[in-house]
């Protein structure tokens, strides 16, 4: 008997010596009754208009999966991940998300990226009375529709993307504050709610709003567009717009010698390719951040520094908050030791959470409780290297004293700020 009962450990000791050779983990029993795995699975644009940010969403999620896997699962269960292409597209969104529940019977959900489709989504979660944690999508209809299972992670709603930027302007002497404002956004759910917000924060600045103008995400020419703000002598643009569209209205401008004093871009400038797509047009371009990759906060460091070892880049701030959607979930879920959705649900509308962009509370409607981002300016270096740096605010907006600025504003294309 006692030859067999040390076979027996033989065998699992070369099981697990041989687990750690391979650098996998040597798997304890799932702590979740009546599980040996933990299916999660969601939507990316891996194709299309908002795939410029959707593949690196699929980037953050494989790497959270490949972590979270490396030491052992959540509760001891291994972590599948199913992540489909959305093309970006509304209605496929809906009929994934449907299949990924009915079809995949997955346990979890995961977020697509931008509101639109976060917007399609949450129906379907609702539905279904599943838990959808997302770190994709901040527009305020997402939240105002009575929705129970939905919890945000990006540190901003829609109507607070662009409120940074003109509190900074408001802290010039009244001789240096800009005067006259371009809108310009996108026909997108994000697009249009942050330009909506951006027409009150001008009022409240004493700024006259002299151009307004919305373009379709096929637009393809902006020369039309651009030549009224050259018109207008604009001293800020707001490009309430997503990368590629950034892209072209950026160079557009070059090509027809807009020079406004400040340019601000909301979610297309904050790509670490950025200067590498469009050059020396990058510098002193501002736009808000929800988190950079040498902000203070538990994990950012770890995360930044993975996530550059495995891909050979620089995390930008959208992805990471996908990221911080997993992590949430994670901890949701090694808290209650449960995946059961009401049980989940009730844990997110009560706890905290220490994420990569700070500690995370969700107000009754699921959005986020703390509106922390920051304003960052790209500045090319006297090495010709690029860097983003945090000009504003001084401190960490949740009140624990954590400095997060990295530098001054430099000279912007017009005589805003003296060098």
């Amino acid at each position: 008997m006692a030859r067999v009962h040390w076979g027996r450990w033989g065998v699992v000791a070369a099981a697990i010596l041989a687990a750690l050779a391979l650098g996998t983990p040597a798997w304890a029993a799932c702590a979740i009754p009546g599980k040996t795995e933990i299916h999660f699975g969601g939507t990316v644009s891996l194709t299309g208009v908002f795939s410029d940010d959707g593949k690196w969403y699929k980037q953050v999620y494989d790497l959270w999966t490949e972590q979270v896997n490396a030491k052992g699962g959540i509760l001891g269960c291994p972590v599948k991940m199913t992540i489909l292409d959305d093309k970006s597209d509304a209605k496929t969104v809906v009929g994934l998300f449907e299949k990924l529940i009915t079809v995949d019977k997955v346990d979890i959900l995961v977020s697509p990226w931008t509101s639109a489709l976060v917007y399609a989504a949450s129906p379907v979660a609702e539905k279904f009375e599943k838990v959808l944690v997302e770190g994709g999508g901040c527009s305020e209809v997402i939240y105002s529709r009575g929705n129970k299972w939905i919890f945000n992670t990006m540190s901003a709603t829609g109507n607070g993307h662009a409120l940074g930027v003109f509190n900074w302007i408001k802290t010039l002497p009244p001789d240096k504050r800009p005067k006259t404002l371009a809108n310009i956004y996108a026909e997108s759910v994000w697009s249009i709610a942050s330009a909506d917000a951006a027409r009150f924060f001008a009022r409240d600045a004493d700024m006259r709003l002299v151009v307004e103008e919305a373009y379709s995400l096929k637009t393809t020419d902006f020369t039309p567009m651009v030549q009224k703000i050259k018109a207008a002598n604009a001293d800020v643009v707001l490009l309430h717009s997503y990368f590629a569209d950034t892209v072209q209205i950026v160079k557009t401008m070059r090509e027809l010698k807009v020079n406004p004093k400040l340019l601000w871009s909301g979610a297309g400038s904050s790509h670490t390719n950025f200067p590498e797509v469009v050059g020396d047009l990058a510098e002193g371009i501002v736009t808000g951040s929800h988190v950079e990759p040498w902000m203070p906060f538990k994990g950012n460091k770890e995360f930044s520094e993975a996530f550059r070892k495995k891909y050979g880049k620089e995390v930008y701030d959208y992805p990471a908050v996908g990221y911080a959607a997993l992590q949430a979930l994670e901890q949701g879920i090694t808290a209650t030791k449960s995946l059961d959705q009401k049980v989940l649900q009730k844990y997110f509308r009560t706890a905290s959470f220490d994420l990569i962009m700070g500690p995370t509370r969700f107000t009754s409607t699921g959005a986020p409780s703390v509106q922390t981002l920051v304003e960052v300016q790209w500045q090319k270096g006297q090495d010709g290297k690029w860097k983003r740096v945090i000009y504003y605010p001084e401190t960490d907006a949740y009140g624990l004293g954590i400095k997060v600025k990295t530098g001054d504003m430099k000279r912007l294309r017009g005589d805003l700020v003296s060098p």
